[in-house]
């Protein structure tokens, strides 16, 4: 195949023009399309070994890597890498080039030819280009990626529609010319000489990284298309002044950095009130004497504003509630608002290098903590004194704060706090403020007392006490309406509220286990969304209680209690129960009703009962159930319960109830509503209430009673079959793992035979199941 021959490359701007003896044609705006006219460059890249290799690959990858191969000029191997024939390749076989990287070479000038339009990310940082004038709209249609970095680019002009990435970092460019790149997203300008921002900057842009230039103002008109930017990074430039407004569109802002420029004050009129995005404002090393930027930023999380002149902190302060970090170390502060104690979320605190005559030096080094109950007390007298006339209590305060300031700072992660063998006694009221925390753990701790602090967490939806020596428990906790989940097991409790007492709507798995709870607490049967129900290791002598009601229970631990006998109604109130574990209780016998239900697991053993063999139980649950349904009386089969099918919980996080009243009042209306949609349970059909006594006798149509006999026997002769399959892939597997005198076809035979049986219990466990 002949060589391609290369087509127009663009021309640059008329300026320079002149040292170049070429025939233009027409062109788009602001571009000339010139004829090449240079001679073709010679190159034996081809005789190189690695470059071979590496073309062999971007043949199998898409990806080609030149980088650090001194190359002089833009490889003609590339451009016509489609016409290079290698022994071994077929051309059905190269996969298309998508991505180049030439970094680190001597590269001075880009040709362009249309061979490379699969292209999509191009690298040619750490090169000698020094001017780039393009229209690669062309040439590069799929071009997502361009990467310039560490160049000698002195002028810079191009227009690419498919851009989204532009990296220009490193060069010697004053301003970019007719910036045409409709849907880029990120542009890095870092380490150049801009004076001012880029103009027209696209509106799809999302982060803009223009540090360490020579820009000195931040005009409204600069910024005022960027609607969805991010990331603004400014640093190290020469900025001193802000026009007002000029940050007010930027309404997904999360990022604003201006650190190291000449600001000398940051007001809300610049920033604008309407950044609920933004989560970090950074102006250290500036020359700030006012900071007034209070308003409209109640996200933000981390505000720098060390090494500045900084006088005064405003009151104002106190609408940051989500505020965590706060630097302003290096100020000329003298003293701090007292509202600054008050932000909950707050545990790191920079202050070092101010004149805070008001507030001791072993204060400020206590810690954000203890710094924030120092501000707080100072409003409150009465608390000031108390700590202050008696030592040892002050000294106890330092150290729970310094305790607790580490607690936060190590097992805080967003929205959830768990705190693991600490050896806690008390939870310290820092905890409570955390307004926003959706899980807590305190599990393997020695809490005594859950205090009713616990209503301020409104928002929790997992609560885990578990291994402590909790014996009493606010109601409040029983009263939160986005619970979920609510773990107490192995601690001390006794008691529990009533039904009257509890609203937990959205509760899904409840674990009690390893208390001291004698009966199921009367509010359990209320919890119409809970689906896992743990029990073991109390002192429970019956489960008469959950069935009072239709429940949804998938799994139910009662082992290790006192109960002695099983209602038949459990057939008919749980039709969703899978997991049923009944171990070592008193049960003597077992209502052959059981197996009826859709369990996969049902486990017995360590009862005194003489009704089931040792050998039936040690077979495992579907043996239990067979034998179970082969003992219940043949003119006694129970209807089939379909299970109850529910919506997912609506958990609504801002739900506020001002009083305790309210929510049991509400709860009580649900329950009476005869409507179907309750609030509390949306079931898709209502079923009545069947009622079913084993002594009764069902009249049937001789026509009914005879197929329901007929599909009993069905399902004894599978349940047999499926024993005798159990016990023939048991054999084939004893076999194959202790005959060593097996030969290889002898094995092979053996297990597609085990194979097949497999498939056979499979289908057989199927038919069982569907029944």
């Amino acid at each position: 195949m002949k060589n391609r021959v290369p087509l127009r490359e663009q021309k640059p701007f008329a300026h320079l023009q002149q040292k170049q003896d070429i025939k233009e044609e027409k062109g788009p705006a602001n571009f000339v399309v010139p004829v090449q006219t240079t001679n073709k460059r010679k190159s034996n890249l081809l005789n190189n070994k690695a470059f071979v290799a590496a073309i062999k690959k971007a043949w199998q990858t898409g990806n080609l890597a030149l980088v650090h191969y001194d190359l002089q000029d833009f490889p003609d191997e590339i451009i016509n890498i489609d016409t290079i024939n290698l022994e071994g390749e077929e051309w059905w076989q190269k996969c298309p080039l998508t991505k180049l990287d030439l970094t680190n070479n001597n590269i001075q000038d880009i040709p362009l030819y249309d061979t490379l339009q699969e292209l999509q990310v191009l690298r040619l940082g750490n090169n000698k280009i020094g001017r780039f004038h393009f229209d690669l709209t062309k040439q590069f249609q799929n071009l997502k990626s361009l990467t310039l970095q560490n160049n000698q680019l002195v002028e810079f002009s191009c227009r690419l529609d498919s851009i989204v990435e532009l990296n220009l970092a490193d060069n010697k460019l004053t301003g970019i010319d007719n910036l045409y790149f409709p849907n880029l997203e990120i542009l890095d300008i870092t380490n150049n000489q801009f004076a001012q921002l880029p103009s027209y900057l696209p509106p799809l842009i999302k982060k803009i990284s223009a540090i360490g230039n020579k820009i000195q103002a931040i005009k409204q008109s600069d910024l005022i298309e960027c609607k969805k930017l991010e990331d603004l990074q400014l640093s190290k430039n020469q900025i001193a002044f802000i026009e007002e407004g000029a940050f007010y569109n930027l309404i997904q802002l999360r990022v604003l950095d201006l650190k190291e420029n000449k600001l000398k004050y940051f007001t809300q009129e610049q920033l604008g009130d309407n950044h609920e995005c933004l989560d970090s404002i950074q102006l250290s090393f500036n020359q700030l004497d006012v900071y007034n930027c209070y308003e409209g930023i109640q996200n933000l999380s981390v505000l720098l504003l060390n090494n500045n002149k900084i006088k005064e902190l405003h009151k104002e302060i106190i609408n940051l509630k989500n505020l965590k970090t706060l630097d302003i170390s290096n100020n000329d502060l003298g003293d701090l608002p007292s509202q600054l104690g008050f932000l909950a979320q707050l545990v790191r605190i920079q202050l070092e290098g101010n004149p805070l005559k008001c507030i001791r030096s072993n204060i400020r080094s206590a810690g954000a903590l203890q710094l924030k109950k120092y501000l707080q007390q100072r409003t409150d007298d009465a608390a000031k004194l108390e700590v202050q006339a008696d030592p040892k209590l002050k000294q106890q305060l330092y150290q729970s704060n310094n305790i607790w300031e580490e607690y936060l700072r190590n097992f805080l992660h967003k929205d959830e706090l768990a705190i693991r063998q600490k050896s806690i006694n008390l939870i310290d009221n820092c905890v409570f403020r955390l307004t926003n925390l959706i899980i807590i753990d305190f599990s393997q701790n020695n809490i005594e007392m859950i205090p009713d602090q616990i209503q301020q967490l409104r928002n929790l939806k997992k609560v885990n006490f578990n291994e402590n020596k909790i014996t009493q428990i606010s109601l409040y906790l029983f009263n939160l309406p986005d619970l979920v989940e609510l773990e107490l097991r192995q601690n001390k409790i006794q008691f529990l509220p009533s039904r009257e007492q509890v609203y937990l709507p959205n509760l899904i798995h409840l674990d009690l286990g390893k208390n001291l709870l004698q009966n199921i607490p009367n509010f359990v049967p209320d919890l119409t969304r809970l689906r896992r129900l743990l029990l073991a290791y109390n002192q429970i002598d019956s489960i008469d209680s959950l069935l009072q009601k239709e429940s949804i229970l998938e799994v139910l631990d009662i082992s290790n209690n006192s109960i002695d006998q099983l209602n038949d109604e459990i057939y008919f109130k749980m039709p969703n129960l899978q997991h049923f574990n009944l171990q070592n209780n008193n049960m003597r016998t077992f209502p052959t009703i059981l197996g009826f239900m859709s369990l996969k697991t049902l486990q017995i053993d360590g009862n005194p009962t003489k009704l089931i063999s040792r050998q039936i139980i040690d077979k495992g649950t579907v043996h239990i159930l067979d034998y179970l349904a082969k003992k219940h009386p043949l003119n006694q089969i129970p209807p089939k319960i379909q299970p109850i099918i529910i919506e997912e919980p609506v958990i609504n996080n801002q739900s506020q109830m001002s009083q305790q009243q309210q929510s049991l009042k509400q709860r009580q209306s649900n329950q009476n509503s005869k409507s179907s949609a309750s609030s509390q349970m949306l079931v898709e059909e209502p079923r009545q209430q069947r009622q079913y006594e084993q002594q009764q006798i069902i009249q049937e149509q001789p026509q009914q009673q005879q197929q329901r006999q007929q599909q009993y026997v069905d399902i004894g002769q599978l349940r047999v079959e499926f024993q005798n399959l159990e016990v023939k892939i048991k054999q084939l597997e004893r076999e194959l793992n202790e005959n060593f005198s097996l030969n290889k076809f002898q094995i092979q035979e053996k297990r597609k035979v085990l194979q097949g049986l497999m498939l056979q219990r499979s289908a057989i466990l199927q038919q069982i199941n569907s029944f």
